[in-house]
């Protein structure tokens, strides 16, 4: 199972930015809803409208193209086995784990 991280810029704890673990995408897509909120004012969908009116794709279900817009703005990738933070992408690592298992390293 792969784990997630978002260094949240939107909130201070103890004078420093909290990192948050999350096990799936779909956790990491919802606090990014806060986080947009907090930083531009504005909730997912008036975000994504303003997107798409001036050229980017329209959001989905998945959530991916309101991540790879908030992928621009905040530090979000996933931890390694050895516990190490890699900012990536994080529906791209979720497909290639998927493949994983069938596929091999």
């Amino acid at each position: 199972m792969s784990k997630y991280y978002i260094v949240d810029s939107t909130k201070k704890q103890g004078g420093k930015n909290p990192v948050l673990i999350f096990e799936s995408v779909d956790g990491v897509v919802k606090y990014l809803e806060g986080m947009c909120l907090r930083s531009f004012g504005k909730t997912r969908a008036q975000y994504m409208n303003e997107a798409e009116s001036i050229g980017y794709g329209a959001d989905e279900a998945s959530g991916r193209a309101f991540y790879d817009q908030m992928e621009q703005y905040f530090n979000i990738g996933v931890i390694r086995r050895d516990s190490t933070p890699v900012k990536t992408n994080i529906f791209e690592a979720a497909a290639f784990l998927k493949g994983k298992d069938v596929h091999g390293d």
